[in-house]
């Protein structure tokens, strides 16, 4: 039926803009899916656009264009290139193309001595193999990017260029230690002032190495940031000038794997997200990640990917994510539920993706495994699915993805290691994810700034290691009306590891000691922050912090023990958990806070009997004056939702994806995905 067709947008593709967080295209919102291909790109395009998609990527490297070291260049590979992206601009596909610096020529190792060998390759990087800080690497570097950049970045297809592949990096280089102990000195000053901040006795500066384990947690953190901002600056940083030298504007990003942020490995490897998207970064926020099936509790393995696009567009909203390196699956790709692929690209656009490269498209050896779209057909129908239905309906993807809260959990990437940050915060983001909350992270650079401003609760997951100028931030922002839930050990420690006295007074208590819980403890909700969606009980798990309340007043406390404390600040508020809770005992708690500050969603998710329809993801959000919403059920069971709006229930509305009318009480399936014109509530 004619009248039933659903019409996709095609605009010229190597018009893309940025604005708002966006990409636009025509003066329209655009969604850009594609995927990766190395050897078969060019041949690829034709069929990309076939399949729904308009976005894709290839790439080079300095041993594909230096022929050798007396400087000359493979002007054939050059050309090449530009016949592949005539290619692309013919078939309306924008290209991400990356630059693979980690192809270095091993030419160049053999014709210098060796010495100076081990030293330019003495990095410690995953893909960069080579030290980033010898003046020899810098050379062959600035002469395959001088070589190549300028005959490419004025092509109209290229879309942006990638800084590099997944990057990691660390060195202990005689001249990268050097460097350290230079770094050192400008920061301290005086080596008596570095002894007192990290509790050591060095008598010079040059007696401080790499600290390659967390024994000094002061000289732990400090090598840990130096590392970040030299990597951030003076590599990436590098970089960005040197393409600048031939445009100013086009849009550069870097293909950070999602799982460093939150990690103690990349908290060691470099990786500092809000130091790379300062330095290197432009227009666009890069990453690399994967969503993949799981066998439970919920349908996806989502987590990691979906708060690593939350904390990009947290560090830089007017910027689009660009995950140039999308997963999917590892292993037998006839072992992968294909509707799993469906519901991964909404969500990673939801989340502010609204540029993804699937990792692969070939038939090279170890593809079959390795992830490659070309061995299951049911898998590549899904995603062209997707890609067709993000496109067509590109205008709401990104009303959802550019939603602001007034909510913020608090990013420490010093507390990244020696502390339960990176475990409560993904519990936290995952409450605060199926309460219909847009999960936000502020910085501590972003606190330091005065960033707390724009938000109204703030939530602390165990950040311990929090520098001194963002704790007087939080308790200025605090005094002056602000909400803060905070769980053990945050803020306990500034940013070398000394013991913070004032926080005692902050969260109005005596700290005692702390305990191992040696099975759950539970507790009633306390009476004031009781809701009917939830049980009313809550478990606590873990570990105990044993305290006694000087100003604060108990909220809730099992076996003589205070389990849950508020102490007024200001006109503000802290709360105080003194024990760890799971993600749905964390959401019970975060509603409660939400309802008494005004901050739940305008509608809200509700099951049968009023409880809570656990494992939903769910937003809602005005365009063009009217509301819609999308649900995503990452469960692994059926749900039935009901939306409840300020007079009354959501009665029916317009599923926007497969264009039918739709009434509620609505059952949704495991990983169905549901956008809705909300047509009516109440009488």
């Amino acid at each position: 039926h004619p009248e039933r067709q659903l019409r996709v947008p095609r605009p010229d593709m190597s018009r893309v803009e940025i604005k708002n967080g966006a990409f636009y295209a025509g003066g329209v919102p655009v969604v850009l899916i594609g995927s990766l291909c190395w050897g078969e790109f060019a041949e690829a395009l034709p069929r990309l656009q076939d399949y729904g998609f308009n976005f894709g990527e290839f790439e080079r490297g300095p041993w594909h264009i230096l022929l050798g070291p007396e400087g000359k260049v493979n002007e054939s590979e050059i050309r090449a290139v530009l016949r592949t992206l005539d290619r692309a601009e013919r078939s309306n596909i924008a290209v991400a193309f990356l630059l693979s610096h980690h192809y270095f020529p091993l030419w160049w190792a053999r014709d210098i001595s060796p010495a100076t060998s081990l030293s330019l390759f003495g990095g410690r990087g995953g893909f960069i193999k080579f030290c980033i800080e010898e003046p020899a690497t810098r050379d062959i570097l600035t002469r395959w990017m001088e070589a190549f950049i300028p005959r490419i970045v004025n092509h109209p297809a290229l879309h942006s260029l990638i800084l590099e592949n997944e990057p990691i990096y660390v060195s202990y280089s005689d001249h990268y230690v050097k460097m350290f102990r230079d770094w050192l000195r400008a920061r301290h000053g005086a080596i008596d002032k570095l002894n007192r901040r990290w509790g050591t006795n060095f008598r010079s500066f040059s007696e401080i190495g790499p600290a390659k384990e967390p024994k000094v947690r002061g000289h732990f953190n400090d090598w840990c940031l130096f590392n970040q901002e030299f990597f951030a600056s003076k590599f990436f940083g590098w970089l960005r000038r040197l393409i600048s030298r031939y445009d100013r504007k086009i849009p550069l990003h870097i293909k950070v794997m999602n799982w460093c942020n939150f990690d103690e490995r990349g908290m060691r490897l470099g990786i500092d997200r809000e130091l790379l998207s300062a330095w290197g970064e432009r227009g666009i926020s890069g990453c690399d990640g994967a969503i993949t099936p799981s066998r439970g509790p919920y349908a996806l393995n989502f987590h990691t990917q979906l708060m690593g696009y939350d904390l990009l567009r947290s560090i830089a909203p007017g910027r689009p994510v660009v995950d140039s390196e999308w997963h999917y699956r590892y292993g037998d790709p006839f072992e992968y539920p294909p509707k799993c692929a469906y519901a991964s690209l909404w969500l990673s656009a939801l989340h502010g993706a609204l540029g993804m490269n699937i990792w692969v498209w070939g038939r090279f050896e170890s593809a079959y495994l390795d992830g490659s779209v070309l061995f299951n057909a049911r898998i590549l129908y899904e995603m062209g699915r997707a890609a067709l239905d993000l496109r067509r309906l590109a205008r709401y993807v990104v009303a959802f993805a550019n939603l602001r809260g007034k909510v913020a959990i608090l990013y420490s990437p010093a507390s990244r290691s020696g502390c339960p940050f990176n475990v409560e915060v993904r519990k936290v983001w995952e409450a605060l994810n199926f309460l219909g909350v847009p999960p936000r992270f502020v910085t501590e650079r972003q606190v330091e700034r005065g960033g707390l401003d724009k938000y109204r609760l703030l939530v602390i997951p165990g950040a311990k290691f929090v520098t001194d100028e963002a704790f007087r931030g939080i308790v200025k922002w605090v005094k002056g009306g602000g909400i803060l839930l905070a769980v053990p050990q945050s803020l306990r420690c500034d940013f070398w590891g000394r013991e913070r006295k004032e926080v005692a007074g902050l969260f109005g208590v005596a700290f005692l000691g702390e305990e191992e819980l040696k099975e759950p403890l539970g507790f009633p909700t306390p009476l004031p922050l009781r809701t009917p969606a939830w049980d009313g009980r809550l478990m606590g798990k873990g570990a105990l912090e044993r305290i006694l309340p000087t100003t604060a007043r108990v909220l809730a406390s099992a076996q003589g023990r205070p389990l849950l404390v508020m102490n007024r600040v200001g006109k503000g508020a802290c709360f105080y958990l003194t024990t760890f809770l799971e993600p749905w005992d964390y959401a019970e708690v975060l509603d409660a806070l939400l309802a008494r500050s005004g901050l739940r969603p305008p509608l809200r998710l509700s099951g049968p009997e009023g409880k809570f329809p656990w494992g939903v993801e769910w937003r809602v959000v005005r365009v063009d004056g009217r509301w819609h919403a999308y649900l995503v059920n990452l469960s692994v069971d059926t749900r039935e939702v009901l939306l409840l709006g300020p007079g009354g229930e959501v009665g029916r509305g317009l599923d926007l994806i497969r264009m039918r009318a739709v009434k509620f009480p609505l059952k949704l399936e495991p990983l169905e995905v549901r956008v809705l014109r909300l047509r009516s509530w109440g009488s």
